[in-house]
Formats: structure tokens, C-alpha cells, sequence
């Protein structure tokens, strides 16, 4: 019986640590299917295909749509009584491109949850995975602007041309969706914890 036991417990000394690997390196390979939302994700790339779609209506039309909203715009402040001149149709179509990559942001982040990846060691799988959604965050919101800009408005659509500050402003707009989000995660965790050290 002894000589068993002791056959026994080599084997599973053997495979235990092999068998925790394993599970490690799944883990690993599995951690961002576990944080990746893929409604969110969907949502995303209905998103750029909105903010694409945008870009390709034709200058002619775009501005015309851009003088409704600044007409618009205009005719409500006056109703109210505040200044209307200072709304442009520069100012609108630059606060357009600005909320629009904003908002693109704010779906990216809750898509690929980068800044949930290194909350939970079980569910990120490693430090790995919240680098690689890092990466993978900022190649969304960087490489969809300068599609938008460089390619898109340059060569495929009539009408339209393309700067470096509309590219800037289209960052900037994505960098505060970033920041926005990145904040509430901060203060919800501050919450969090102040709760469970009350408790």
C-alpha cells in the first residue's frame, strides 16, 4: 500500500505544477475575451462606420447641413436672448468632429475596458493582456481620425480637404472620451474602497 501511495504522489507531484502552467497560459490567452465587451464592440464599429460614412458626403452637401445647425443654433440663443454671432459654421462642423471622437472614445474604452484589465489579476490573466488593450485602444482611436482625415476626406470625397488641426481636434476629442472615462473609473474605485473600509 505504502509503495502505491508513494507511486502515486510523484505523479501528481509531477503534474500538479504542469497542470497550474496550463491553466495559467489559457488564462493568459483567454484574459481579454473575459474583459472585451462585444455589444460595446459592436457598437464601436457602427460608430466609425457612422463618423467614415460622414466623411464621405460630399463638401457641397456637408456644408449645407452645417449652415442648418448653425442657423438653428443661432435662432434659439436669440429666442433667449444671448449673443448668436459667435456661432460659426467653422465652430459647428470643429465641435462636430470633436463630439463625435469623444463619443467614439467613450464606446472604445467601455469596449476594450483597457483601465479593467489590471484591476483583477484572475480576470485580466496578466499584465500582458492590459498592455496589449492598451495598444489596441489607442490604434482605434488614433488610426480612425487619420483614416478619416488623411485618406478619406484627401482622396475619396468631392469637396472636402483635410488638415493637421482637424486631425488635432479629432485627437483631442478622443483623448478627453479617454480621460472622461478613466476619472469615473478612478472615483468608482475610490467609492468602492471607502465602502469597504467603512464596512
Amino acid at each position: 500500500m505504502s509503495a502505491r501511495t508513494s507511486g502515486t504522489e510523484p505523479g501528481r507531484a509531477a503534474g500538479g505544477p504542469a497542470g497550474d502552467h496550463g491553466g495559467t497560459r489559457s488564462g493568459t490567452r483567454g484574459g481579454w475575451r473575459s474583459i472585451v465587451s462585444l455589444p460595446w464592440l459592436a457598437l464601436m464599429l457602427l460608430m466609425i462606420a457612422c463618423v467614415w460614412g460622414n466623411s464621405l458626403v460630399p463638401g457641397s452637401e456637408s456644408g449645407g447641413m452645417s449652415m442648418q445647425v448653425v442657423t438653428g443654433v443661432q435662432d434659439v440663443l436669440r429666442a433667449i436672448g444671448l449673443p448668436s454671432d459667435w456661432v460659426t459654421q467653422f465652430v459647428v462642423r470643429k465641435t462636430a468632429h470633436f463630439t463625435e471622437y469623444l463619443v467614439l472614445a467613450l464606446v472604445t474604452m467601455q469596449a476594450l475596458r483597457p483601465h479593467r484589465a489590471g484591476g483583477d489579476a484572475a480576470a485580466s490573466g496578466s499584465r500582458r493582456t492590459q498592455v496589449m488593450l492598451a495598444i489596441m485602444t489607442a490604434v482605434v482611436l488614433v488610426g480612425v481620425p487619420s483614416i478619416d482625415e488623411g485618406i478619406i476626406q484627401r482622396f475619396l470625397t468631392v469637396g472636402r480637404s483635410s488638415q493637421l488641426r482637424d486631425v488635432l481636434i479629432d485627437c483631442s476629442g478622443a483623448a478627453t472620451g479617454v480621460l472622461l472615462t478613466l476619472l469615473v473609473s478612478h472615483l468608482r474605485r475610490r467609492r468602492a474602497r471607502a465602502g469597504d473600509a467603512r464596512g
